[in-house]
């Protein structure tokens, strides 16, 4: 059996959000296979990115266009249609009717697009067996009416049969409409004289004519009516099923009542997007009970691959409902995290590593942001938070793309430095993740980089800094130093990257005692981006360490004054250099300088982001000492 489900749309983000919902979980019967056909009307963008998204992640989906859109204005009060909006929308229904008769499709399903289904409905209507049935919704046409049916009995709108003795008494009008009403409220499947909105019509009624077109001598507006006189004149017979009543999301004040309905009959909350969490376990188990317990009621679905190296992680995983999958470990974290990948069904796409923590206000911020996630975004820039100053402050952290559309496909590519290949649109974000690992973690990157080079493996641009990287964080200087260099000669990697190479190596070759080659490599900066605070800082270092304290100032100042964004996917960010190290620096040099006034402001400057600095608190005391007596024997620290 193939049904068609059709909408004509133009509709609010939210409400479309919340009505694809409904029309893609309604329960099928296991014969049926289901199309989907939406016309795309909408006025904004943000809704019409909603359409894509959902063809992106359903089989079976088209999207077509009806010429330039034509605006209806919707308020709070009510819908107004006008006669030119309701005979467009015929045309659109019409069509989607002769490609349904082509396709060979049983039925068509045509369901407004401010309506939500009952999980239950399309098979009720299927049970039914009528060529020609609605499921009913009540709503409110106006703010102070009562709730009225979407089905009637005869004429526009009335309640009241179109031959009944009752219409020439108002009293018995009255009695037979209230009749009328009083059934259509209990459970049940009732003949009427007019019904739309939510409608199932058979490949029968398809085939022999029944349509939405304006009959040119009716003066009666609405394609509906149109559709059922035409249906009772080939003689169908029309009816409503009562037994699941859809919900009508008619004016925003029914949007709560929507989220009630979706959670009460699909148990799902709608008030965010739906999030697959995907964590690979590499010899990392005993962290991954911790992880996992600070991203409780973010994910609705966990994804652990298990790539070896420990016993428990199935057992740790499946405590926390997690889905756990089994990776032959191929001294690669890409393929594993695209295996975890591949095994995520939700909207978007959360990844941690099993060292990983959401703190509590970055879970906040995140929930929040779930909530209101705009449509067309891709992927979500976070800061990734590697080392920790003293305070519990970040002190080292990585942009890393780390909640993805799943739609978009998106691949790891880099055995040991591995990096998501992100394109589209990127919502940058203040959210952290903190990783508190061990320091064995980065001890075994090393020894898997050790593997593939004994293996004679050809490192790719990503592993080749990423092994630099290693190596210089386990104070291997003079080893890190070839492999940045072999890293910058092959002219690759992103903007960010390439800047961390170079301040990277120049932080080699400094170590190494070379602060002629250090400078160099970090005023080579220039001709890549401005230079951000790490580089500038570190400069400033360089030219105070050989005492040369005006050039120092002015690397600092630089530093101080810098107002370019962050960096992207995989820059590297050091929190000091970017808040309170440039002033306390600019402190050393203004007070060799003999500018003592300059030397406390830059101080005072400092204290602003670490009064509790050590540093910062011996200078306090010693400008104490140099202001209010004019005398002093040591400089600050």
């Amino acid at each position: 059996m193939k049904i068609l489900i059709a909408s004509p749309v133009q509709q609010k983000p939210e409400i479309l959000r919340m009505f694809l919902y409904t029309v893609q979980h309604v329960r099928k019967p296991d014969d049926c296979e289901v199309h989907y056909h939406f016309v795309d009307d909408n006025e904004r963008e943000e809704s019409s990115a909603i359409l894509r998204q959902f063809q992106a992640s359903q089989p079976n989906v088209k999207i077509s266009r009806y010429g330039q859109h034509m605006r209806y204005v919707v308020d709070e009060s009510t819908h107004y249609w006008t006669e030119d909006n309701m005979e467009r929308v015929g045309r659109m229904k019409d069509e989607i009717i002769r490609e349904a008769i082509r396709e060979g499709f049983d039925y068509v399903w045509f369901i407004d697009s401010d309506l939500l289904v009952h999980p239950d409905s399309l098979i009720h209507l299927l049970q039914a067996d009528k060529d020609i049935i609605s499921c009913i919704f009540w709503t409110k046409w106006r703010e102070d009416d009562v709730p009225m049916p979407q089905v009637w009995q005869s004429d526009q709108y009335s309640m009241v049969r179109a031959r009944s003795p009752a219409r020439s008494d108002k009293a018995r009008q009255a009695a037979e409409a209230e009749a009328f009403l009083e059934k259509l409220k209990k459970p049940g499947i009732h003949e009427v004289g007019g019904l739309g909105a939510c409608t199932l019509v058979s490949r029968s009624a398809l085939t022999r004519g029944v349509r939405f077109e304006y009959i040119p001598n009716l003066s009666m507006p609405g394609e509906d009516r149109h559709f059922c006189i035409r249906a009772a004149v080939l003689g169908f017979r029309l009816y409503v099923d009562t037994r699941t009543p859809a919900y009508h999301l008619y004016r925003s004040a029914d949007l709560e009542g929507g989220y009630r309905f979706i959670e009460t009959h699909y148990q799902a909350d709608l008030r965010r997007t739906r999030v697959s969490l995907c964590i690979v376990v590499k010899d990392d188990e005993d962290n991954l009970d911790r992880c996992l317990r600070s991203a409780e009621g973010i994910a609705d679905e966990i994804i652990v691959v298990d790539a070896g190296g420990g016993g428990r992680t199935a057992e740790v995983a499946a405590a926390h409902g997690a889905r756990v999958f089994r990776f032959d470990w191929n001294d690669d974290w890409s393929a594993a995290r695209n295996d975890a990948f591949a095994q995520a069904t939700m909207d978007y796409i959360l990844w941690l590593d099993a060292d990983d923590v959401i703190e509590r206000e970055d879970r906040f911020k995140l929930l929040e942001l779930l909530k209101q996630i705009p449509p067309d975004v891709d992927s979500v820039l976070m800061d990734h938070h590697l080392v920790w100053q003293e305070n519990g402050r970040p002190l080292l952290s990585r942009k890393r793309h780390r909640l993805v559309r799943r739609a978009c496909g998106f691949r790891w590519e880099g055995a040991g430095h591995e990096r998501l290949q992100v394109t589209g649109k990127t919502l940058r974000s203040d959210i952290g993740i903190s990783r508190r690992a061990s320091k064995d973690a980065d001890d075994r990157r090393l020894e898997l980089y050790a593997r593939l080079l004994e293996k004679g493996a050809d490192l790719g641009p990503r592993d080749l800094l990423g092994y630099a990287i290693g190596l210089a964080d386990h104070g291997r200087h003079d080893e890190a130093i070839p492999w940045f260099e072999k890293f910058l000669a092959a002219d690759q990697g992103s903007p960010d990257e390439r800047a961390e190479a170079h301040m990277r190596l120049a932080a080699c070759y400094g170590a190494a005692g070379d602060r002629k080659k250090q400078q160099r490599m970090l005023l080579d900066l220039f001709s890549l981006m401005m230079p951000p605070p790490e580089a500038l800082c570190q400069l400033g270092t360089s030219f105070l360490e050989e005492g040369k304290h005006r050039q120092a100032v002015f690397w600092f100042e630089a530093a101080v004054r810098y107002r370019e964004e962050e960096p992207d996917a995989g820059g590297w960010i050091d929190h000091p250099s970017r808040t309170w190290l440039p002033h306390l620096q600019l402190s050393v040099c203004y007070d060799r300088l003999g500018d003592i006034d300059k030397a406390h402001a830059c101080n005072e400057e400092a204290a602003k982001y670490r009064p509790d600095h050590p540093s910062v608190l011996y200078n306090r005391a010693y400008f104490h000492k140099v202001l209010g007596e004019k005398a002093g024997t040591r400089g600050p620290a």
